[in-house]
């Protein structure tokens, strides 16, 4: 079982034990295929504990879980040893058994709405960098960096919109080109997305316009980098919003992208190479004393996934 601070995905948001009904659907993952689904609850299962859990934790997972709660694992016995092939119920939180184990932290979610793949990138745009005119009657635009503005223009190309060009003050600056709609494209977003919010509907989304949806805002207000270390392609989302930050942080887990919010920075990272991270013997999965309430879900997969601390993660019954 899981502890009282731990929250699971729901059509709503992420939920704690005190949230969750039998009525609410939950993001639950297979673990044969990775793939992610809304399942309906079928029990909450909570209890008063006192006495130790164990922390399984590093830089990428934060889990407090029951002792004897095996966790879903791949894992290797031995450094010549072969990794497991699939994921099974293995892992309690020590390593006396193993190596290392690769823990679950995201899966794929295809969708259940179609959606227009091109209008949901240019919602991106519109969610972070553009801004209601002062008439109050269209939709503005802005960008100078030339790699981006290659996107954007040919994104709107088809809207006709109105094109204006600001020359740079200084000579090693790029001119900024503003794109106005006052159409179809400029009305729907005001009425539609009038408060240049996102929803969590948007998770719902076919798979392919959540990925353009995910482009548009990265385009807008994200950075991509290489990790020095590991050379591990890594991209950083940025918003002063909390609410932003969170369903930003269950759109990229449910696109197979391994994610945490960095609260300090008012960042979520994301990594699109691994849906997964590895445990091995340096980490220590130490008992920590505990006093309250423990929990957990039935769903008919089994797992779901879960956040502690802004990090999420794919977890089980138990």
């Amino acid at each position: 079982m899981i502890d009282q601070e731990t929250s699971i995905l729901t059509k709503t948001g992420w939920k704690t034990y005190d949230e969750l009904t039998i009525s609410d659907c939950v993001m639950q993952w297979d673990k044969v295929s990775g793939k992610l689904t809304w399942g309906q609850v079928g029990d909450v299962v909570v209890k008063d504990y006192s006495g130790y859990m164990i922390h399984i934790t590093n830089n990428r997972t934060d889990q407090l879980l029951t002792p004897g709660h095996l966790v879903l694992a791949k894992y290797r016995k031995s450094q010549t040893h072969k990794e497991s092939m699939v994921y099974s119920q293995q892992y309690a939180g020590n390593h006396s058994k193993f190596f290392s184990v690769k823990l679950p932290l995201a899966g794929v979610y295809s969708g259940e709405k179609e959606f227009n793949k091109e209008l949901a990138y240019i919602i991106g745009w519109w969610l972070t960098d553009a801004y209601i005119h002062s008439n109050k009657k269209g939709a503005v635009f802005t960008q100078s960096k030339p790699k981006t503005l290659k996107k954007l223009a040919a994104a709107l190309q088809p809207y006709n919109p109105k094109i204006y060009v600001n020359k740079p003050k200084k000579v090693h600056y790029n001119p900024e080109h503003t794109f106005y709609l006052r159409n179809e494209l400029g009305d729907y977003l005001l009425e539609e997305w009038g408060d240049r919010e996102i929803t969590w509907d948007v998770l719902n989304w076919n798979l392919t316009s959540r990925l353009r949806l995910l482009d548009g805002l990265m385009d807008g207000d994200g950075t991509e980098e290489t990790g020095r270390q590991y050379k591990i392609y890594a991209k950083s989302f940025w918003s002063r919003r909390p609410h932003r930050r969170s369903i930003f942080g269950a759109l990229t887990a449910c696109l197979g992208y391994r994610t945490y919010e960095n609260l300090n920075k008012y960042a979520v990272y994301f990594n699109t190479q691994h849906d997964y991270t590895t445990i091995t013997k340096k980490h220590h999965q130490k008992p920590v004393k505990y006093s309250g309430k423990i929990w957990t879900i039935k769903c008919p997969h089994g797992a779901f996934l879960a956040k502690r601390n802004t990090k999420i993660f794919i977890t089980n019954e138990g």
